[in-house]
């Protein structure tokens, strides 16, 4: 147990860095998978009405692996055909074989033919349910190498449990911040369909979004500049008077 507390300790700052950065999540599941002793990791999102999955954040999976099971594999996963009322249920982790028995899994086409190749076994392989909806179940599924099918899985479920708590929060902070950035951009949408210059500047002075109208006001360089993400004119003194102005507004 302590193996896995310190374990969590190292992971959890990697793990908040990761909202709203899909290179952070790609890291974070990297260490995640190491620190587990897992040989491949990755995001599944599976649309569960219209039966269509997609990994992502992926550790060890190379492109040709990714891209075969875009194209076809998918469909024929066994776990992933599981019916709705079977899959298990958000803030839940268990090992794959709670819901198809190994055996049944290495018998399949799926097995032989992606599983195997990647010199990977589904023996001890472990999923952590994060959410469910009426349409998306997203988990993260944690696979080990052939040589070490073997290996026992306690030390790693302990670590899973302790982290699953906070991967559902960074992951809710992640669809959040999603959300945000999308407002945004259609806000950035209008801004550049209107003729007049605009400039949206933080209480600081600093940029925060420049409209297409504006761009072409400073790029032409015929008064306004930006240096160090704050707007300025050509002229020191003038710069202050903009820059004093700027903050006598932001105190309104």
């Amino acid at each position: 147990m302590r193996n896995a507390q310190k374990a969590v300790q190292q992971l959890l700052p990697l793990l908040y860095q990761a909202p709203g950065n899909e290179n952070a999540w790609a890291r974070f599941i990297a260490s995640f998978s190491e620190a587990t002793e897992a040989a491949q990791g990755l995001f599944v999102h599976h649309n569960t009405l219209d039966l269509q999955t997609s990994l992502a954040s992926c550790f060890n999976m190379d492109e040709q692996f990714l891209n075969s099971y875009e194209k076809y594999f998918q469909f024929i996963n066994p776990y992933i055909n599981v019916h709705p009322s079977q899959l298990p249920k958000s803030g839940t982790l268990g090992l794959l074989n709670e819901l198809i028995p190994d055996m049944d899994v290495k018998k399949t086409e799926f097995f032989n033919d992606y599983v195997m190749p990647q010199g990977l076994t589904v023996q001890n392989a472990i999923r952590i349910t994060l959410q469910e909806s009426d349409s998306l179940h997203t988990s993260i599924a944690l696979h080990y190498a052939n040589d070490k099918q073997d290996h026992n899985p306690e030390n790693a479920l302990a670590i899973c449990r302790l982290m699953l708590p906070h991967i559902q929060t960074a992951l809710q902070l992640h669809t959040k911040i999603g959300q945000m950035k999308s407002r945004l951009d259609h806000l950035i949408g209008v801004l550049d369909t209107i003729s007049e210059g605009v400039i949206l500047l933080d209480k600081s002075g600093h940029i925060i979004e420049v409209n297409a109208t504006a761009r072409h006001i400073i790029e032409a360089q015929d008064g306004l500049q930006i240096s160090q993400n704050t707007l300025q004119t050509m002229l020191a003194r003038e710069s202050n008077a903009l820059t004093a102005l700027t903050h006598k507004v932001a105190k309104t």
